[in-house]
């Protein structure tokens, strides 16, 4: 009976410590944007500004039907690298309103450097157990289906999972007016 114990008692710290490490390990946060990550959007963009895309999304959460809206933003350049954008804010089941909106070079520089600080992980621990929260995802796109950057967060209870891409969110509302 001592050693069934003994045993039970072994494989119950191994399995607690095993839990803690893989724990410890899928909370990892990055510090800040890597370098070499904020580099390289930066210099792909500034290398080649046609095909390029970047699209931004949010939602207002977990809310009756008639309330929940998704945003969808997108930015755009020609073949030229001339930019443009447009905005579609659909509920669950329908298209509300879809217009488009005007980015001027500066603009679409600016968004640039403010994406460019955003960083590629997120610590979904900073809102575990939390519902009913809002949705924000960044993916940039150069040369089409080239995607070089792709992020998300969710939001609960005045908590994100990406700090850094709420703050974009704000900024990047704020450039283009909406």
């Amino acid at each position: 009976m001592n050693k069934k114990i003994i045993v039970l008692t072994i494989v119950l710290v191994a399995l607690v410590v095993a839990g803690k490490i893989a724990y410890d390990q899928s909370t990892k946060v990055c510090c800040g944007p890597a370098p070499e990550i904020q580099n390289n959007i930066l210099q792909k963009f500034s290398n080649n500004k046609s095909n390029f895309e970047l699209t931004y999304t949010s939602d207002n959460g977990s809310v009756p039907p008639d309330y929940y809206r998704e945003n969808t933003v997108k930015v755009v350049t020609d073949k030229d690298g001339s930019p443009s954008g447009s905005l579609k804010v659909e509920d669950y089941k329908k298209v509300l309103e879809e217009k488009k909106l005007a980015v001027s070079d500066e603009q679409l520089t600016r968004i640039m450097e403010d994406a460019a600080q955003v960083k590629p992980t997120s610590n979904p621990v900073k809102t575990l157990g939390c519902t009913g929260g809002g949705n924000k995802s960044l993916s940039i796109y150069l040369g089409g289906d080239d995607r070089i950057f792709n992020v998300s967060s969710y939001s609960c209870a005045d908590q994100a999972s990406n700090e850094s891409l709420e703050a974009f969110a704000e900024k990047f509302e704020a450039t283009l007016g909406i």
